[in-house]
């Protein structure tokens, strides 16, 4: 019970440490194809040191459905980010079948710089198929 109780006093003393900081989510690219790595790089461009409850630093969810993709259940680990730190990470889409649609990377950080950028989103498309292999391929084989 005291432990619990300590976590909720600490709370609102990490919340004001990562406030201070700029945090910034981007993907590499808007549009991906089904089976590709989507490169996510964060940063903390300062002035403070941000501080994470979980790890990963993000979570990936699918827009349309709300459904989360990757990080969902977060590590309960405390750890810092360093003012310019930078993280790269990937994650890929063909692990598991995904959701084709948009998606949003969002950080399981929270900062009150109006400079931040805490969701990056991407849409994730269908792999378009081989002409041979469709029926209009194999039709035009024959004529």
């Amino acid at each position: 019970m005291k432990r619990c109780f300590l976590f909720i006093l600490l709370l609102p003393t990490l919340w004001a440490s990562a406030a201070a900081a700029q945090l910034t989510v981007v993907t590499d690219k808007t549009t991906y194809t089904a089976g590709e790595e989507v490169q996510i790089a964060i940063r903390n461009a300062g002035p403070s040191v941000a501080t994470f409850i979980s790890s990963p630093a993000y979570f990936i969810r699918h827009v349309e459905s709300g459904v989360c993709i990757e990080g969902c259940v977060g590590l309960a680990v405390l750890w810092e980010m360093s003012v310019g730190e930078m993280l790269d990470e990937s994650y890929d889409t063909s692990q598991a079948p995904d959701l084709i649609g948009h998606h949003e990377v969002v950080l399981n950080g929270a900062s009150g710089d109006p400079g931040s950028i805490l969701v990056a989103a991407y849409e994730l498309v269908a792999p378009v198929s081989d002409t041979a292999s469709t029926w209009g391929g194999v039709k035009s084989l024959f004529r």
